[in-house]
């Protein structure tokens, strides 16, 4: 069972989590935290393998993404992502190697 640790961040909201799959020793990582004040989300992510669709909660209020950036080993760039729903909960889903850590930064509308 992947093992999951949550923070909560006084004026923000933040979660730390990293799941890992003992039988085959994959795992991935990742620290969200959504910045209110300056309508943004900082995903900073890591694991095995060499790519993952990411699938991120976003907060209810939200309804439109600006822009999505990646911070990979010295190299930014824009990438496309896509917005879903299930039932009330809006989703960014959106794709990414995972050959370096690297922080993707969501700008709201």
């Amino acid at each position: 069972m992947p093992r999951k640790d949550y923070i909560s961040v006084e004026g923000n909201e933040a979660v730390v989590v990293c799941a890992q799959l003992k039988a085959s020793g994959a795992y991935f990582t990742y620290r969200y935290h959504f910045d209110q004040q300056h309508n943004e989300i900082a995903y900073l992510f890591t694991g095995s393998g060499k790519s993952v669709m990411h699938h991120v909660l976003l907060p209810l209020e939200i309804s439109n993404i600006k822009t999505i950036t990646v911070q990979d080993n010295a190299r930014q760039r824009q990438i496309p992502g896509t917005l879903s729903k299930i039932g009330i909960s809006a989703y960014l889903d959106f794709s990414t190697s995972l050959e370096d850590p690297a922080e993707i930064t969501i700008v709201i509308n």
